[in-house]
């Protein structure tokens, strides 16, 4: 029992020794590759953002329901894109793949806009005329 109760007391010492922790650290280097994942991850979450914001900022209340049905379908494109990363490190395939998406939410976002804007030109062109 004494022989146990010290070899648990030296292996919490040592578990815990700033040495120890130090040489974890050296032993946790990720690879560049599992690097170039998270920055892929990170590009795919501030895709999501931007557009997230956009919907909050820029488009009335109204176009509410569709935006959300353009955002469903760029988080499944978003999911696809990353499945290139799983397969193979592909970042580059990745990066285009999570760009076109992008592009292409904001181009549908933007027609949203559109949509429901005021249609404004007309009414100040009918002012313009009465004049």
């Amino acid at each position: 029992m004494k022989i146990l109760t010290i070899t648990l007391i030296t292996f919490v010492i040592i578990f815990h020794s700033p040495a120890t922790n130090a040489m974890l650290e050296l032993v946790n280097v990720s690879s560049p590759a599992d690097a170039d994942i998270q920055d892929a991850k990170q590009f795919s979450e501030s895709i999501l953002i931007a557009i997230r914001q956009y919907i909050l900022y820029e488009l009335p209340p109204e176009a509410n329901e569709e935006a959300e049905v353009i955002l469903a379908q760029i988080k499944r494109g978003l999911n696809n894109c990353e499945s290139l990363l799983q397969a193979a490190v592909n970042i580059w395939e990745y990066k285009q793949c999570a760009s076109a998406l992008r592009r292409d939410a904001m181009t549908a976002l933007a027609t949203l806009q559109y949509k429901y804007q005021p249609n404004a030109a007309s009414s100040a062109t009918r002012i313009s005329f009465l004049r």
